[in-house]
């Protein structure tokens, strides 16, 4: 039996290995927004902020008591008496300013952005060189993509209101409310003259013309992949990359608990096994409870 584990454990790591690799290594890329990027970003501390005559932050408390005798009103449209709950002021976010700034002796420039703490603990300022923003195009443009829809059979939002109605009471369920949040898009080059152009043509009308690139950098691929998520429905590449997503989560759930089989196997590393699983646990809990807390969420 511990044979077979340790087997499975190798095995799937091995099988498993470009997966999890590609979740690792794009984690990185999101926690490092300079990484495989043209970015620069310097991190602010406190002392810094507040010597630069950054404005002290408001103290949640004080705005609560300021802003809640307006919030309800009563049918007269007067405030209404109200009580704030004690201990559940908090102040949460960031401020965020972008600007552009020009470097290098009025030569080149960059775009800035600029974040700090709500409580002025920390922030960062991310700093991007300005690409040399092509030529704008200049063509006359339809305003209108829906006449180049006319006749080809694209739904109108009442009919997709009306069949998303008919498809929901097949499966038994009565649809109170129909809202339509996103519109297949029709994406197709075309050459004017020698410019090559990229259209996007929204089946909701909207219509972009831009011209056509060599495509997306190697960062913006690689952050597609790990955001890719969920089953869509039907066989095709991502519902096989679901799979692979699932089998990657289930992998390491065995790894996990293999790992923990083997190492209970071996006597002598048992206590101070059970000394750093029980550290781990805890300082996992204490730090996920600290972030919930810092977002509002708990």
């Amino acid at each position: 039996m511990l044979k077979t584990i340790r087997r499975v454990h190798l095995y799937l790591g091995l099988a498993l290995l470009p997966w999890v690799g590609l979740y690792g290594v794009t984690a990185l890329l999101f926690n490092h927004s300079s990484w495989l990027s043209s970015s620069t970003v310097l991190g602010l501390n406190g002392a810094k902020i507040s010597k630069a005559g950054w404005p002290d932050a408001a103290r949640a408390g004080e705005i609560a008591l300021a802003a809640a005798p307006f919030v309800l009103l009563d049918e007269a449209g007067m405030p209404r008496a109200v009580e704030v709950v004690q201990g559940s002021e908090r102040l949460l976010g960031s401020y965020s300013i972008t600007g552009r700034a020009t470097v290098a002796g009025g030569v080149a420039q960059e775009d800035l952005r600029l974040s700090v703490d709500a409580l002025l603990r920390g922030g960062t300022l991310r700093r991007t060189a300005v690409r040399e923003e092509p030529e704008p195009l200049e063509l006359e443009v339809a305003e209108d993509g829906l006449r180049m829809l006319a006749g080809l059979g694209v739904p109108s939002e009442a009919a997709l209101e009306e069949l998303a109605v008919a498809l929901a009471a097949a499966e038994g369920l009565e649809l109170d409310s129909v809202r339509i949040r996103r519109w297949p898009t029709a994406r197709f080059q075309i050459l004017d003259g020698e410019q090559l152009l990229e259209c996007e043509l929204g089946l909701d009308g909207d219509l972009e013309v831009t011209r056509a690139d060599a495509g997306s950098s190697l960062r913006s691929k690689l952050l597609r992949l790990h955001l890719q998520h969920g089953n869509p429905g039907y066989l095709g590449s991502r519902s096989l990359w679901a799979i692979s997503v699932d089998a990657v989560g289930v992998a390491m759930v065995l790894w996990g608990i293999s790992g923990i089989v083997m190492w209970w196997t071996i006597r002598p590393t048992r206590r101070w096994g059970t000394a750093a699983l029980a550290l781990g646990l805890t300082a996992m809990a204490a730090l996920a409870v600290w972030i919930w807390r810092a977002a509002g969420l708990a």
